[in-house]
């Protein structure tokens, strides 16, 4: 459809990534379930971190969301 943004689709679609069954998720984990490079998946988790959507294990280096 015309009228939506792909580029937000594509960010949201990031965070139905993630639920109980795969609470932590990795970059190329992300990028090859939403047919995406790394490097834009990355790009895409970077900006939701920043914006307090997701947030980055720094041991695992993984991706989740955020605790409530």
């Amino acid at each position: 459809d015309r009228r939506l943004s792909r580029s937000l689709l594509r960010g949201l679609a990031i965070l139905t990534c993630f639920g109980p069954e795969r609470p932590e998720r990795g970059i190329v984990e992300l990028a090859g379930e939403l047919r995406m490079s790394p490097s834009t998946a990355h790009r895409y988790a970077q900006t939701l971190v920043e914006l307090g959507l997701l947030e980055r294990c720094a041991r695992t280096r993984k991706y989740r969301l955020p605790a409530s």
